[in-house]
C-alpha cells in the first residue's frame, strides 16, 4: 500500500481541480517538484502521483496502461508535470517508452525487465533500420559499458553474423580486415575500441562460458604475433623464395 506525503496529496487535490475545471490551472504545478531537490525524491514523488490518478481516479489496468500510453495520451491526462520528473532506466527512454508507466504504475504485478533483457532491447532498436535510433548518451561509458558492449556483440553474432561455428567465428574475427568491418556494419567499432585492443579480444571476451574457447584464441593470437614478428616474415619471404624455386624447376622440367 502506497503512503502518501502532505505534498504528494496536496498535488492530487490539484489534479483533481484541473480536471473537474475548479482550477485555472492546466496542469500540476512544478513547485511539488523543487529543482534543488534530490531528483530521484522527485521521481518517488512523480511515481506516487501518478499512481494515484491512473489507479485510483480512471481505473486503470496495467493492460489499458501498455495500450494507451504516448506521449498524446500523457498530456490528455494532464500528467505532463510529474512524467517529466521521472527517472528511466538508462536503456529505456522517456520520449518513447511509454510503456514503462505500466511499471512503474503496478510494480508487483509486471516483472520487470533484466539487465540483459535492456541490453537487448536497446541494441534491436538500434540496429533496426525502420527506426534508426541511437545508443543513449554515454551508454558504453558508464560503469556497465564493458558488459554493454559485451552483451551487444553476442547478440549482434546472433542476429546479424553468418558463422557456421565457433572455429570460423575465431577464425573470422582474427582476420582484423574482416571482423572491423562486420563490427562497423552492427554498429559495434567504437564500444570495441574503448575497451579491447582488437577483435579477436572483444570477441573471446564476449562469447558465454561454453562457448569461448582459450586455445582457439591463444592459437590465432600467436599467429598474429608470429606473422607480424621479424622471424615472421623472414619465415613468410623463405616460402616465397621456395615457391619461385619450385616454379623455376618445373619450368626447367617441362622445357627438357
Amino acid at each position: 500500500m502506497t503512503h502518501y506525503t502532505q505534498s504528494e496529496l496536496n498535488a492530487i487535490m490539484e489534479y483533481k481541480d484541473i480536471i473537474s475545471r475548479d482550477s485555472p490551472r492546466k496542469k500540476i504545478s512544478y513547485a511539488y517538484f523543487p529543482k534543488d531537490n534530490d531528483p530521484w525524491d522527485n521521481h518517488k514523488k512523480a511515481v506516487h502521483i501518478i499512481r494515484y490518478i491512473l489507479r485510483d481516479i480512471y481505473h486503470f489496468t496495467k493492460e489499458q496502461i501498455l495500450q494507451m500510453a504516448s506521449r498524446e495520451w500523457i498530456h490528455e491526462l494532464a500528467l505532463d508535470t510529474p512524467y517529466a520528473k521521472l527517472i528511466f532506466p538508462d536503456e529505456l527512454s522517456k520520449k518513447k517508452d511509454y510503456f514503462y508507466l505500466a511499471k512503474l504504475v503496478y510494480p508487483d504485478e509486471i516483472v520487470s525487465l533484466s539487465e540483459d533483457q535492456l541490453i537487448k532491447y536497446v541494441y534491436k532498436q538500434v540496429t533496426d533500420p525502420e527506426k534508426s535510433m541511437k545508443f543513449p548518451a554515454n551508454y558504453f561509458n558508464q560503469e556497465k559499458g564493458r558488459y554493454r558492449a559485451m552483451i551487444c556483440l553476442r547478440k549482434a553474432i546472433e542476429w546479424y553474423g553468418d558463422f557456421t561455428s565457433i572455429e570460423d567465428l575465431y577464425e573470422k574475427f582474427a582476420d582484423e580486415k574482416y571482423a572491423t568491418k562486420f563490427l562497423k556494419k552492427v554498429q559495434l567499432l567504437k564500444p570495441m575500441s574503448l575497451y579491447f585492443k582488437d577483435p579477436m579480444e572483444y570477441l573471446d571476451w564476449s562469447l558465454p562460458d561454453g562457448q569461448a574457447n582459450g586455445l582457439l584464441y591463444f592459437d590465432y593470437r600467436f599467429h598474429q604475433i608470429f606473422d607480424d614478428s621479424e622471424a615472421g616474415k623472414i619465415w613468410e619471404q623463405g616460402l616465397v623464395n621456395k615457391k619461385k624455386r619450385k616454379h623455376k624447376v618445373e619450368r626447367k622440367d617441362t622445357e627438357q
